[in-house]
């Protein structure tokens, strides 16, 4: 019995220490997949990108790694590409050509700041209040719907293997500052985006980043959304977006426990042959 991560960031982007330092923790922690998705270069004004120039390095260190630790755990190669209509997106050059073996589709970004750049909807506080001012006037629900309209869109566009974070505009929204998840017009907008993910060929993930870094106090997507998910037949996976070494594995046993009380019973994994459905317990994935 093992744990498998496939969100995992680096130094080479908006996380800290060196990939190497990664494969050795997940090591440790008796991993027998790991999977590196670091934040593709795409053309925004921010600093928690994986610059272009180090594409070519990064895919040749992974694929080093996997060599390297061939016989201990298997590695893969992905990024996390986000999706802005007309501007990228998962399924777009140059990514198409770099032989990935997967790629986690994000939205951070709904619309233009007003100043030449993108508002980023997982930024902090402040960020936010300011994004949420300039670009919707205070319009709550006119961002929401907008910000799950563009998951819809990439999903039917563009389907990654992976939707990633599908919730995280409730980053912001600690005790339920800006909306609430229980009110009509939300869940419309969560579950429509999950009726569109079902007819696709798309993986929910189970996040435990903005959790296990004290960001949130669930996991993405919250529990009643991911009861939706086991009620639709969705297949989801657990990650951490570990951005940290220590981070590999945050928040694993409780969210295994969430999953199996809401009836989860197997989560996907990738393999050489494809993602395929694995039998978990809260002490992790069934060899």
């Amino acid at each position: 019995m093992s744990w498998t991560n496939f969100h995992t960031h680096s130094g080479l982007c908006d996380g800290t220490g060196a990939l190497v330092e990664y494969v050795e923790a997940a090591l440790a922690r008796g991993f027998s997949k790991l999977g590196f998705t670091s934040h593709a270069p795409v053309p925004v004004p921010v600093d928690w990108m994986m610059p272009q120039a180090r594409l070519d390095e990064y895919c040749r260190t992974i694929r080093d790694l996997r060599e390297t630790y061939r016989d201990r755990i298997e590695i893969y190669l992905g990024l996390e590409i986000d999706y802005i209509p007309g501007v990228c997106g998962p399924r777009e050059p140059p990514f198409d050509r770099l032989g990935l073996d997967y790629v986690i589709g994000s939205v951070h970004f709904v619309d233009g700041d007003g100043r030449g750049g993108y508002w980023g909807i997982d930024g902090d506080d402040e960020d936010f209040a300011q994004g949420l001012d300039g670009v919707y006037r205070g319009d709550i629900r006119a961002a929401v719907e907008k910000y799950y309209g563009v998951v819809r869109e990439m999903v039917r566009s563009q389907c990654p293997d992976i939707v990633g974070h599908l919730d995280v505009i409730k980053k912001n929204n600690r005790d339920e500052k800006y909306f609430s998840e229980g009110a009509d017009w939300y869940r419309e907008a969560v579950v429509g985006t999950l009726e569109e993910i079902a007819i696709s060929s798309a993986i929910v993930e189970v996040n435990t980043g903005g959790l296990a870094r004290g960001r949130t106090d669930s996991v993405y997507p919250s529990a009643w959304v991911l009861e939706k998910c086991f009620e639709m037949g969705i297949p989801v996976v657990l990650n951490s977006d570990a951005h940290a070494p220590e981070g590999i594995d945050g928040e694993f046993a409780s969210t295994a426990r969430l999953l199996r009380r809401i009836g989860f019973r197997r989560l996907m994994v990738l393999g050489r042959n494809g993602w395929e459905p694995r039998e978990f317990s809260e002490s992790g994935i069934l060899d």
